[in-house]
């Protein structure tokens, strides 16, 4: 959820981070995430950049779920990188949903459309 608001990532996008996209050699969280064409919605590779507090939060997220393999997806999905975005999209909207919050529209999370 932090990643669509303060970094401005779709859910798509989200889903399809790996462990070496957000993560140097050294364990620490990185300053920007290139976002490859690939992982895009429009198919044009981006630069996202990691505030302080973003950064703060993915490594401690990083310290908890142990990185086992640098090409593993970075968030654990029930079903793989591409197929996953349904149950990804599914369970942010019960999260919403339970918080009294506007569900978004279907790639719409943190404002970016």
């Amino acid at each position: 959820m932090l990643l669509t608001r303060l970094a401005g990532l779709r859910i798509g996008e989200v889903a399809c981070l790996r462990w070496s996209d957000v993560v140097n050699m050294d364990g620490s969280v990185k300053d920007e995430i290139r976002l490859l064409s690939d992982m895009t919605k429009r198919r044009h590779a981006r630069t996202v950049f990691v505030n302080m507090k973003l950064r703060e939060e993915l490594q401690q997220y990083a310290e908890q779920a142990k990185c086992i393999n640098r090409s593993y997806p970075f968030f654990a999905s029930q079903k793989s990188i591409k197929k996953g975005f349904g149950s990804w999209r599914r369970r942010l909207r019960c999260f919403m949903k339970a918080r009294g919050l506007k569900a978004p529209a279907a790639t719409v999370v943190g404002g970016r459309f």
